[in-house]
């Protein structure tokens, strides 16, 4: 599932890919994607490219039931930020390239101390947390995928800490209702970020933990910074694993309790 993508061309693409990776595989896996159609848009677009599995759903993405049987073979998501684009450095490419609303120039030409800007920033931002909030709630999907055009911190590190910190603690909650004194919870599904598995990442990787981080940040999340050959864009993949519950440690006085307990069973079986 692709959420927010401006355009239809990277889930065309996407069915491209897969149809050459698995020819003998039916049926394809189905691209969904979550989007608003532009109103120049031709919205026989999908079927003309000769597309079988790529569906569009208009539907805000919020709405969308997670727990709905056709989602139920859901295995990843992909969320494309609605941002303030302030790392993208040549917006005119920008918008030609992918479609993006002309908006977009108003905001990149806008003062940061604007108070229009200021409350369209905020407005985006809370709904970037609750698209990503939405997106962990699939209970079969594997990895999520966000995507940002913002250097700004806020918008991308630290929005998506916050919703994975968010998320992973209602998990816990849920899994310790249903747990027992018998049965205590020992681990629970959760979301952490990981890198893919290219060869450019893991020497990023390295260069971090020798203190010289290039493209890979302690989140272990990318990002680019923009620079005069590229706009710049940060991503973050949120990969399901499960995570340990650490147990609450004894208090000193009920361990020495426990302790001489036993001491005093012995004593008693020596009387007999």
């Amino acid at each position: 599932m692709i959420v927010n993508n401006p355009n239809s061309w990277n889930g065309i693409h996407l069915e491209g890919l897969l149809m050459n990776k698995f020819p003998t595989i039916t049926p394809i896996p189905t691209i969904r994607l979550v989007r608003q159609p532009k109103e120049n848009e031709d919205p026989k677009m999908i079927v003309r490219s000769g597309c079988k599995s790529t569906r569009l759903i208009t539907d805000e993405f919020v709405t969308i039931n997670p727990s709905a049987d056709i989602y139920k073979n859901l295995r990843h998501i992909v969320i494309e930020a609605v941002d303030m684009k302030t790392a993208v450095v040549n917006p005119i490419d920008y918008l030609d390239s992918e479609n993006e609303e002309l908006a977009m120039l108003k905001d990149n030409w806008t003062l940061k101390d604007n108070p229009q800007y200021v409350t369209k920033r905020l407005e985006s931002l809370s709904k970037n947390m609750a698209n990503l909030k939405h997106a962990l709630k699939f209970n079969q999907v594997r990895t999520v995928i966000f995507v940002s055009h913002s250097a700004d911190t806020e918008e991308s590190n630290v929005m998506v800490q916050k919703c994975v910190e968010f998320v992973n603690r209602a998990l816990q909650r849920e899994a310790e209702s249903n747990a027992t004194p018998s049965r205590p919870v020992t681990s629970v599904p959760g979301f952490v970020c990981r890198l893919p598995n290219l060869p450019c990442l893991l020497e990023a990787e390295e260069r971090l933990k020798e203190g010289n981080p290039t493209i890979v940040n302690e989140a272990r999340c990318i990002r680019f910074p923009p620079s005069n050959k590229h706009n710049g864009f940060f991503i973050a993949c949120l990969k399901k694993e499960l995570l340990l519950v650490t147990q609450p440690e004894l208090p000193p006085d009920d361990e020495e309790k426990g302790a001489a307990v036993p001491k005093k069973a012995k004593k008693a079986k020596k009387g007999k």
